[in-house]
């Protein structure tokens, strides 16, 4: 690509262009559907929950949003998300780490 190129973005989901791809922006795509309050960010997650910081291994770690719920009948349920731009199957992998630590 020339110093006079520019570089096209790829189309967001809702069909605009211009949005670079990022973890962040998917980040922000997230927050932007489910509200900014919805979910429990990375490290504010309580460490009741087990989750500790990944910085420097692969998956130990806080997801990117986290949410426990309580249905009627008293049951308990989590919700662990992880954002990824381009790759769903790291995210996959990611969730279920994260399920299979829970589980310990």
């Amino acid at each position: 690509m020339s110093n006079t190129q520019t570089k096209t973005t790829p189309t967001n989901c809702w069909g605009g262009g211009g949005t670079e791809v990022s973890e962040t922006n998917t980040e922000n795509i997230f927050r932007d559907f489910f509200g900014s309050t919805t979910f429990i960010e990375k490290s504010a997650v309580s460490k009741e929950y087990g989750f500790k910081s990944k910085k420097n291994t692969n998956y130990n770690g806080y997801p990117d949003f986290f949410k426990e719920a309580i249905l009627d009948n008293g049951k308990r349920f989590f919700i662990i998300v992880e954002a990824k731009a381009t790759n769903h199957q790291n995210a996959c992998d990611e969730v279920l780490f994260y399920a299979k630590q829970k589980q310990n």
